[in-house]
Parts: structure tokens; sequence; C-alpha cells
């Protein structure tokens, strides 16, 4: 015992501990913090035995001893060299780092980038795009959704683009008092506007659709139309109405 630093047992159960006379592991610390540096930066380094048994960890324990978090490499020590942020004593799997670069979030073998996953189930075949993936499918009722929040009166946005323009394509929804809309943006112009009580085309202020084409039928007050142009009710036409063979 020098001092602060206190060297125990003999063979392979030697301990050291700084800052405390009865150290429980091979190093221990305490009340105080460790500061590593070095020219060129430093590091600490976290190495397996060749039979790939180990498992290397990170722990955060309460005072109590209890164990909050973990960071572990390999958790399932089967060389697969995965990364995992566990809570609650190892029981939940925050989040999972693969040597491919996905990402999961409550998810341990995300199959994207970015696998977010609440409910479990079955992930179909994901196409090789895929790159973002939310998933909660563990019953057939489960629902799978995303916010995007904005501001009182501003744009909740998803835009589409390439190389050359970011937002050539879009959807957007905005708060607009009592006449909420959303906007369907084509060639960077707002060219599908939606409110509550009508839908409009590539101008708002004329409610122009330009050139329209259904593939089959189109019912107006019916949602089984027998016809072409099927209207259940009173109709006017402005202009002229021309009927044809």
């Amino acid at each position: 015992n020098v001092n602060y630093v206190t060297f125990k047992g003999d063979g392979s159960n030697q301990k050291v501990g700084i800052g405390t006379t009865v150290p429980s592991q091979k190093l221990e610390v305490s009340a105080g913090n460790i500061m590593i540096s070095g020219s060129g930066g430093a590091g600490v380094i976290f190495k397996g035995t060749t039979d790939g048994s180990n498992k290397n960890a990170l722990y955060f324990k309460n005072a109590s001893n209890t164990e909050k978090f973990r960071i572990i490499h390999d958790p399932s020590a089967n060389g697969t060299d995965d990364l995992q942020f566990k809570a609650n004593a190892n029981s939940v799997t925050v989040m999972t780092m693969l040597q491919n670069g996905n990402v999961g979030i409550n998810e341990s073998s995300p199959g994207a980038k970015l696998h977010i996953t609440d409910g479990n189930g079955t992930l179909p075949t994901l196409i090789g795009t895929d790159y973002f993936v939310i998933q909660n499918n563990d019953n057939t009722g489960d629902q799978a959704r995303m916010a995007i929040i904005a501001g009182a009166t501003g744009y909740s946005v998803i835009d589409f683009g390439d190389a050359s323009d970011v937002d050539a394509g879009g959807i957007a929804y905005q708060h607009h008092g009592s006449n909420d809309r959303m906007f369907f943006r084509v060639n960077a112009t707002d060219s599908f506007i939606m409110q509550q009580t009508y839908f409009s085309g590539s101008a708002e202020t004329t409610g122009s659709f330009g050139e329209l084409h259904i593939a089959d039928k189109i019912g107006v007050g019916t949602t089984d139309p027998d016809y072409q142009l099927e209207v259940i009710g009173n109709a006017r036409v402005s202009a002229t109405l021309t009927v044809a063979d």
C-alpha cells in the first residue's frame, strides 16, 4: 500500500486499487476520474480471446451496483462483431450496430441502414435500396406510424429529389387556421392542393387539372358506378355538353 494505490492478492488473483484498499476487479478506481492522453491521440483497447468466448463491454451501474446500461461487442459471442447498447440489466436491446453499417433501434438484426422496430414480426424481403425501415407487425392489427411535427402555421414536408434538385417532388402539409391543406409537388411545382372540402389542380386559383385520364369509371354520389360517368343527384354544366356515339 503506497499512498492511495493498493496492490492485493497473488498468483492469478492480483488486483490494483486506486482510491480504495479493497479492489473488487483487476483495476478499480474509486472517487476519481481516469484520463488517458498521448501524442497523436490515445485510446482504450478491448481485445477478445482466440476462442471467441469473450464479450467486451462497458458497464454503467448505480450506487447499489445495479446495472442500468452496457455497451457490448459481439454479445452472442458468434463472431458477428456487432455492437449493442443495452438497458435494464441487459434485458432491453436499445440499439445495435452491425459491421456493414446497419443500425437498429430496438432491433438486434437491422435489415436496413436504419431499422426501427416495435413489434418484431416477419420482415419481408427488402429492396436493396430500402435504407430506412419502421417495423411493427407482431400482430395483424399493429400499426407503424411516423410523425413529422412542424410549427403552428409551418409545413411538414417530405422532399423527393436527385443530384440536381433536392425538392423536385414532394408531399407537404400545412396547418392553416381552419383551412388545413396538403400539397403534392411535381417538377418543383405544387401541382395538386388538397383541402378538406376540395381538391384542386395545377393552379389553386382556377382549380384546373389540365388533362385528366381515368382508366375506369367515375361515380359521383355512388361508390359503384354502372357507367363511365354516373351521377346520383343533380348535375349542372356551365358550358356545352356534347353527347356523341
